[in-house]
């Protein structure tokens, strides 16, 4: 189903992040493409520290925490970051170099006495690096331009576990979108996929252009890989066939949030 562009980009907004608790007090906004760890400390019972020693404290627990916690994320829907680091190749290499890419973003001093910190990871900045390795897609020269700008999956009725590249497939299991489709150089640029829980989040709109076409998902394989109905599977092909926008990763996904 095809929207006219002044109903898609009129009716952009900013929806709510698509959050996960990977516990340890971190969360990833998969909509902001961001984990999120939060330290914290406290004064102990008849101590009266300063805030900014309880600061020091929280701050030294950081990066151990997030190292510990993006080896969870699920760089794909059967394969963690933790998985890839472990291989020792120049995938892992890059996933390691980049972890130490995290900031201390904000800190918060509570009446009771605890100091709050929170780290943020960019995803796309820590992950870009490998993805451009694991992408194997071929480059086209044609420009998203044509009748179809980008694919919007509309996967709101099932059960979703988003991670970083998730796969398109046909009912036979046949690989539409994902690595092995989108061109190396995108992946220097944008994720394989831009999740949001709202179709009208201006995310979508900028992600899937001013002619999207719009699928609903049938099922979900592996918490994360999408499964399109075979008219869905067709529709999808023969726009991809006519302009870049699978190669160039103009993929939207919509889901709870």
């Amino acid at each position: 189903m095809m929207v006219s562009l002044w109903l898609w980009v009129g009716m952009a907004r900013a929806g709510d992040p698509v959050w996960e608790d990977l516990g340890g007090g971190t969360k990833v906004d998969w909509s902001g493409e961001r984990l999120v760890s939060t330290a914290s400390s406290a004064r102990g019972t008849g101590h009266q520290e300063p805030f900014e020693v309880l600061e020091g404290r929280a701050r030294e627990t950081l990066g151990p925490m997030v190292l510990q916690r993006a080896r969870k994320l699920r760089l794909t829907s059967t394969r963690t970051a933790g998985d890839y680091l472990e291989e020792g190749d120049l995938v892992a290499d890059r996933l390691d170099d980049n972890l130490s890419s995290w900031d201390a973003s904000e800190v918060r001093y509570r009446t009771s006495g605890t100091v709050e910190v929170d780290a943020v990871l960019g995803l796309h900045d820590w992950t870009r690096s490998a993805l451009t390795l694991l992408a194997t897609g071929r480059e086209r020269a044609s420009p998203v331009t044509g009748e179809t700008t980008g694919i919007v999956l509309d996967a709101r009725a099932h059960e979703v576990r988003p991670c970083i590249a998730p796969r398109v497939l046909d009912p036979s299991g046949g690989v539409i979108y994902g690595l092995e489709v989108v061109a190396p150089a995108t992946m220097a640029l944008r994720s394989p996929v831009q999740w949001v829980s709202d179709a009208a989040d201006v995310r979508a709109a900028q992600r899937g252009g001013e002619r999207p076409l719009f699928v609903r998902v049938a099922s979900v394989s592996d918490g994360c890989d999408m499964v399109v109905s075979a008219a869905d599977a067709e529709s999808i092909r023969t726009a991809a066939e006519a302009t870049a926008i699978l190669v160039q990763a103009h993929v939207v996904a919509v889901v709870r949030p």
